[in-house]
C-alpha cells in the first residue's frame, strides 16, 4: 500500500469516527427533559426540588403536599444566583402565577422561607442578605419541574 492510500483510509476513518461520535452525543442531548439546556442544570434543579421534602410544617405535613393540595402548585421553577450559588425555588400554579418561593444553597440543612406564603406556613425566614443578593445579582433559570406528591 502506498502512503497516499494509507493517508486517505486514515482520513476517511477519522472523519467517520467524528461523525458517529458527534451524532451520538447529539442524540444524548435530545433526551434532556424539556426546558433544560444541560444534564448538570437538570440534576441541580432536581436536587433542589427534592430538598422541599425535608420541610415539615408545624402540623407535621410535608411542604410539597400542602403546596399541591391547598395552593394549586403544579410546577417548581429553579433559579440560580450566579454570584453566591444560592438557589430560589418558585412554586408555580397552572396559570403560571407564582404562589411563593423558598431559598436554598448546597450544604444547607433545608430550604428557608422567601415569601409571604412560606412565612405563613411557619417556615424559618431566610436571612436579609440572602434575599437582597437574589434581588440584585444576575440569575439563571435552571429549569422547571412538575410538582409531584411526595412518597
Amino acid at each position: 500500500m502506498t502512503i497516499m492510500f494509507r493517508a486517505t483510509i486514515f482520513a476517511i476513518l477519522t472523519a467517520l469516527g467524528y461523525v458517529l461520535t458527534s451524532s451520538s452525543a447529539h442524540a444524548q442531548d435530545t433526551n434532556l427533559p424539556s426546558g433544560f439546556t444541560s444534564w448538570s442544570n437538570y440534576d441541580t434543579a432536581s436536587y433542589m426540588v427534592s430538598t422541599l421534602n425535608l420541610v415539615r410544617l408545624e402540623n407535621g405535613e410535608q411542604l410539597p403536599l400542602v403546596l399541591i393540595q391547598n395552593y394549586g402548585v403544579t410546577r417548581y421553577a429553579v433559579w440560580q444566583d450566579l454570584y453566591t450559588g444560592t438557589y430560589v425555588i418558585q412554586f408555580k400554579r397552572a396559570t403560571g402565577v407564582n404562589a411563593g418561593m423558598v431559598v436554598n444553597r448546597l450544604g444547607w440543612q433545608s430550604p428557608t422561607s422567601y415569601s409571604r406564603l412560606t412565612d405563613a406556613l411557619g417556615m424559618i425566614r431566610s436571612q436579609p442578605p440572602v434575599e437582597r443578593h437574589f434581588r440584585t445579582h444576575p440569575k439563571q433559570l435552571l429549569g422547571s419541574l412538575a410538582a409531584e406528591r411526595p412518597l
